[in-house]
């Protein structure tokens, strides 16, 4: 598979509209358009794909607004809950969950990076069994490895139940790349 340049990285405006929802009535709210609006996000006119460094604004700015308490890996970790819950709610997040639960948590783990590529056109990911109850995952390129492990614990308690765990391996800051296990 061929890497994606940083600079062609690009986040679908469908992942865009389901983090936007983590708002909630607050995007409506005209400080939180003005400060949407100057980062480069008009929440009544998504366009079909943002660039990365947009996105990490976006997640900051509602980071902050959404979990004021929270620092860093704790905010990116709900951040990333918070996206699966929005990005559930769009055509494209629907879809893909609903594949996600016709598959079975193993099935669908193995096939995560056909369901990354709703959301960007850059992931990349590899699984390997463990168990008949784990696999091990990886993924590039990651900025915020947290973050990561919020989308996937979300993502696969809202279809495979409670016990559906993620736990964070390694994070290679230098390579991009986060290392996961996930079991059910």
């Amino acid at each position: 598979m061929r890497s994606v340049p940083v600079g062609e990285r690009l986040i679908f405006g469908t992942s865009v509209g389901g983090m936007l929802r983590a708002l909630g009535d607050d995007v409506d709210k005209p400080e939180v358009k003005s400060a949407l609006l100057a980062i480069g996000i008009d929440p009544g006119r998504l366009l079909p794909a943002y660039h990365v460094p947009e996105y990490v604004k976006l997640m900051e700015f509602i980071g902050a607004h959404r979990f004021p308490t929270l620092q860093g890996d704790a905010r990116d970790r709900e951040l990333g809950r918070e996206f699966i819950r929005g990005f559930g709610q769009t055509l494209v997040g629907k879809a893909t969950l609903a594949m996600g639960k016709v598959l079975g948590p193993m099935r669908a783990t193995m096939r995560l990076t056909r369901s990354m590529r709703t959301v960007n056109n850059y992931s990349t990911s590899g699984a390997n069994q463990l168990t008949a109850r784990s696999v091990e995952v990886w993924c590039e390129p990651v900025l915020r490895p947290w973050y990561y492990v919020g989308v996937f614990e979300e993502g696969g308690r809202s279809l495979h139940g409670e016990s559906y765990t993620v736990e964070l391996r390694s994070f290679h800051k230098q390579s991009e790349r986060a290392e996961f296990l996930i079991s059910w």
